[in-house]
């Protein structure tokens, strides 16, 4: 599951910074109507490549965790299946 969220948020981070790539104006023209425009776009792009930091930290944080390995118990055994668990199979114990 954390694999999956992790391979989501690399897909989000992916789009979202093509669309700011595409959008962003990196030439303007200077006329006092433009740099009005300029102003409001300037904050409009600083806005998204901080919404860019915090998605990119993000998909960080979920690939460290989707990929570390767990510490702590080891897995559980497998389950006996009817035919192992049955008495009738086993072998009594010599003495």
């Amino acid at each position: 599951m954390r694999k999956l969220l992790a391979v989501v948020r690399t897909l989000i981070l992916v789009l979202v910074l093509v669309m700011a790539l595409i959008s962003t104006p990196f030439e303007v023209f200077g006329s006092a109507d433009t740099m009005v425009a300029v102003r409001g776009i300037r904050a409009l792009v600083r806005a998204t490549w901080i919404a860019i930091g915090w998605i990119a930290i993000e998909t960080l944080v979920s690939w460290v965790l989707a990929l570390r390995k767990a510490k702590g118990a080891p897995p559980p055994a497998p389950a006996k299946t009817a035919a192992e668990a049955s008495p009738a199979t086993e072998t009594p114990p010599k003495a």
